[in-house]
């Protein structure tokens, strides 16, 4: 859980409106392509190539049209989402075409990504305590809201997630793109990780049986 501070809490929910925009514009822009596409099939035989009729591919498109809608935002959190509506409709386009699904629609208190590279300085400072740097902002937000591109964020944490906390911070476990979600009136950092799986060494000495319950319940 991301700690209430006001300011951070305002800075969080415009973020969080400004990268809802971005999804449903990035989203419609997708479904249009993909609808001009069949369309151009239809007539031609053949689907047009992105990058001959745009200049280049159809995520880099998008992305330069969304990113007026975001300028406050840090540029990589603005790309990932875009990137990441336009592949939910790429994945849905063959169900939305035949009428089994409907173009997704994002809801305003949604999450926005936050790239690893984002993530910086994650430190315990207390037992169920931790703080991190945010890349949250672009300088030109930074420059309006009269602070840095990054914010300085503090997460409450307890049980098992102060386990993975501690393995990031000492390296056992490597930080990967996350995501900031409003859950209710609280914003909480969903930290993914991955980290390297040892290897079981079999011991073909060793046999176990299991009594699968068929002859006695």
């Amino acid at each position: 859980e991301i700690a209430f501070d006001k300011t951070l809490y305002k800075l969080l929910d415009d973020i969080s409106y400004a990268i809802w925009r971005v999804k449903n514009k990035a989203t419609t822009m997708a479904y249009d392509w993909q609808h001009f596409s069949f369309g151009y099939n239809e007539r031609f035989g053949e689907f047009p190539k992105d990058t001959d009729l745009l200049g280049v591919g159809l995520t880099s498109d998008v992305y330069r049209n969304v990113k007026s809608l975001a300028t406050n935002v840090a540029s990589v959190i603005v790309d990932a989402a875009s990137q990441e509506a336009v592949k939910k409709l790429l994945e849905m386009r063959s169900d939305i075409l035949k009428g089994n699904k409907s173009v997704p629609n994002y809801r305003r208190d949604g999450s926005f990504p936050m790239k690893a590279q984002g993530i910086k300085e994650l430190k315990r400072i207390r037992s169920s305590k931790y703080t991190a740097k945010l890349s949250l902002l672009s300088k030109e937000g930074a420059k309006e809201y009269g602070t840095t591109t990054q914010q300085l964020v503090t997460l409450k944490t307890g049980g098992n997630a102060k386990a993975i906390l501690d393995r990031i911070i000492r390296g056992e476990y490597k930080m990967c793109d996350s995501e900031i979600a409003k859950v209710k009136t609280k914003y909480y950092l969903m930290l993914a990780y991955s980290h390297e799986v040892d290897e079981v060494q079999r011991d073909k000495s060793k046999v176990m049986g299991v009594d699968l319950g068929v002859v006695i319940a």
